[in-house]
């Protein structure tokens, strides 16, 4: 081979590589990196779907929780007193009383100012009434009582009482000492009434 052909031959070889670089600069980068794209997005696919996944396997729990809630607010509402209600436990006072031997001698009731206000939605209003009442008890027999009203209702209380002297009933002596057996005893019960719970 002459000088002229070596030149011809390293000419066509430099222009084959010349070639074979630019085509893969041209034609093999651009989908090499096209092919780590769609990489990467698949990914981010596969990560979804697995987290979609796993809230589709709490389903079930997320809708339990749901129920014991709305099943929650649902005896929440049942508790609430309501107006029938309160004047069922108003008029059954006195024999309340008597269970204890808490004697009522007399009860008021009264509907406290600003009593209609909104409470966790618009359409539901309530109203706070107070009962007054004098009794005559002994001591640990008026506790019991008061125990039983508190107990009547999470949206009843006693607010106020004031224990005089004497109720009446029969004196003893003990240790020299003039002991009275009953006490007279003025009691405010709070309630909260629901005046429309649906």
């Amino acid at each position: 081979m002459n000088k002229e052909q070596i030149q011809i031959v390293v000419l066509i070889a430099i222009f084959t590589v010349a070639a074979f670089v630019g085509t893969h600069l041209l034609l093999v980068k651009p989908g090499l990196q096209n092919k780590s794209g769609l990489i990467k997005k698949n990914e981010g696919f596969i990560k979804e779907i697995r987290e979609n996944k796993s809230v589709a396997n709490r389903k079930a729990a997320i809708v339990q929780e749901i129920e014991e809630v709305n099943k929650k607010v649902a005896d929440f509402k049942k508790s609430l007193i309501v107006p029938s209600e309160f004047d069922f436990f108003r008029d059954t006072l006195r024999d309340m009383g008597s269970e204890y031997n808490v004697k009522v001698l007399r009860d008021s009731t009264n509907i406290l100012e600003g009593g209609k206000k909104s409470v966790f939605k618009e359409n539901l209003a309530f109203t706070e009434k107070e009962i007054s009442l004098s009794l005559v008890s002994k001591y640990h027999d008026f506790g019991s009582f008061v125990n039983r009203v508190e107990n009547t209702s999470p949206f009843r209380k006693v607010v106020s009482f004031t224990i005089s002297g004497s109720g009446g009933g029969r004196r003893s002596r003990r240790g020299g000492a003039e002991k009275k057996d009953t006490l007279k005893i003025d009691l405010k019960i709070l309630s909260l009434l629901v005046e429309n719970p649906a």
